[in-house]
């Protein structure tokens, strides 16, 4: 693999027009074009298919809490790291969990505004799930019965169910900010009851930069990319040099002609890879 950035394509495009433009036109024209031909089409090489497991909902055993600590202390609860970041449901009130030492033991992220006491029967679980960190923006999400998930805002989900208080199935998904280890974090509502396995695809995360290897289909579209990118400087050029302006004209009709066919072509060979976008 090698990298290859949009600035590493400015001294092409400089040799193909003769620096008739500068370094920062050649730069600009190759941005404007490289958002033209990437937006055009849903790229296989720009998109991440990964998978995350849900969590049964926990209530065996039953937790001590003490008013204004954030201690959670267990008598035969089986706590996990799963739920690092989950909710436990106590008291008709919803905390959020910061993280499990081990089985019995763990803290809130705030502090427990309940009744102090012992034998408190609680539901632990966990609906925040963080994405590979190259991820952005979901294209789908879909459970075991390949049902999606239809996407929704936060605000929309704090105005149904603002304690969280419904679990069962998840139907929708809304963005969450950013995990501990950088990657999108996503939240599943109702929250899952069940364990379970979601396969997701998105956009990824700064698909600006290419990373190319011979004969793919990204290493491909730096040619298109090139040449749709020399079509705008040469009409550019034209306008500025009125004795060549047909030459360069012709140049750019030619350079155009040439990159939507192989822009199609590209298409065409992604799509016959890798489905449609």
């Amino acid at each position: 693999m090698a990298a290859l950035t949009l600035r590493a394509l400015e001294g092409r495009l400089l040799a193909m027009v003769h620096n008739k433009v500068d370094a920062v036109t050649a730069r600009m024209f190759i941005d404007n074009q490289y958002r033209t031909v990437f937006n055009s089409w849903g790229w296989s090489f720009a998109k991440v298919d990964d998978d995350f497991n849900t969590f049964v909902e926990l209530s065996g055993g039953t937790v001590t809490l003490t008013n204004g600590a954030n201690t959670i202390a267990g008598s035969g609860t089986a706590f996990t790291s799963n739920y690092n970041g989950g909710y436990m449901r106590v008291d008709s009130n919803r905390y959020e969990v910061s993280s499990f030492t081990n089985t019995t033991t763990g803290t809130f992220t705030g502090t427990y505004a309940g009744t102090t006491g012992g034998s408190k029967t609680y539901t632990l679980y966990q609906s925040k799930f963080e994405l590979a960190t190259s991820a952005w923006n979901i294209i789908t999400i879909a459970g075991d019965q390949g049902r999606e998930l239809t996407e929704v805002t936060p605000g929309y989900l704090n105005r149904v169910d603002e304690r969280r208080a419904s679990s069962g199935t998840p139907l929708f998904f809304a963005y969450g900010g950013i995990g501990s280890g950088g990657g999108r974090v996503i939240e599943l509502w109702p929250a899952p009851a069940t364990a379970g396995h979601y396969n997701y695809v998105a956009m990824k995360h700064g698909a600006l930069t290419l990373t190319t290897s011979t004969g793919t289909v990204e290493e491909m579209l730096t040619g298109v990319i090139l040449k749709s990118a020399a079509q705008q400087a040469a009409m550019y050029i034209a306008t500025m040099e009125a004795e060549a302006a047909q030459a360069w004209i012709a140049l750019a009709q030619m350079w155009k002609e040439e990159w939507q066919a192989e822009l199609l072509e590209l298409q065409m060979l992604d799509l016959s890879s890798f489905g449609a976008p």
